[in-house]
């Protein structure tokens, strides 16, 4: 069952998105969640795939556009009044929201991510640490605040573009002096890496120097993967982040 879903953050602006939801079985509680997040311009509709796999294997999956996310989302805003801060307050507004649902099963929450937004899911998970089951993090861009430093060392007067993303001023001020690292060492719950081995944006290094920093952590590698993962290595990072849900959720499927 797929259910569209909206959810309001508190200066208005409105997140959209659908919530994939298994057949429920009589008598079985809430099935696991997962929550996952686009990276830099990219939308929910790319996910389908993702939701449509986890609920055959009893996962539910929330897949939402960011407030001006990419150019082309359903959730409200703009790219340019767009930083990494705003999607992480979006991504609380999502959960505050999933965790008064009946169908849905507040104890066992994981956030999954993939490039830009897998920063957002380890930011958020490090603050709500004691509420998130555990981490799914996709070709993790945990090199983004130095790639900006390097970049773009000076605060532009129009907007920039970064991976063919038009962003405004306030996305460089702000996202610069994120400090990923300090944010993870703070999550002591399990966390999966799932890391492209050719990699070309992000060095495969920089999800190995957090195998460090996480308390709990394992890293797989996708053979000859890139950032962007093709059908065939989606599929596998599914199948290995389902793996993942089941083995950590606190009711076994």
């Amino acid at each position: 069952m797929i259910q569209e879903l909206e959810f309001q953050r508190a200066d208005g602006l409105t997140i959209r998105g659908k919530l994939y939801i298994p057949e429920k079985e009589k008598g079985k509680k809430p099935y696991p969640l997962a929550v996952f997040c686009n990276g830099l311009g990219r939308n929910s509709h790319m996910g389908w795939p993702l939701g449509i796999g986890m609920i055959e294997e009893g996962i539910s999956v929330f897949l939402f556009d960011f407030c001006g996310g990419s150019l082309e989302c359903s959730s409200d805003g703009c790219m340019q009044e767009m930083t990494i801060r705003t999607e992480c307050t979006d991504l609380r507004t999502v959960l505050e929201g999933l965790w008064k649902l009946p169908s849905i099963d507040r104890y066992n929450t994981f956030l999954m991510g993939e490039n830009q937004g897998a920063v957002v899911a380890a930011l958020t998970g490090a603050r709500l640490h004691s509420r998130i089951k555990g981490l799914i993090l996709w070709s993790p861009s945990f090199n983004l605040p130095a790639r900006i430093r390097k970049s773009f060392p000076k605060v532009q007067s129009e907007a920039r573009r970064l991976y063919a993303a038009e962003l405004g001023n306030a996305y460089y001020r702000e996202g610069k002096n994120i400090d990923i690292s300090a944010a993870a060492a703070a999550y002591a719950g399990p966390v999966l890496l799932v890391h492209g081995e050719a990699d070309e944006l992000v060095p495969l290094q920089e999800s190995e120097t957090f195998m460090d920093i996480y308390e709990n952590a394992q890293l797989i590698i996708i053979p000859g993967g890139k950032h962007c993962f093709t059908e065939e290595d989606f599929r596998r990072a599914r199948e290995y982040s389902t793996v993942f849900i089941k083995e950590h959720a606190l009711e076994k499927l």
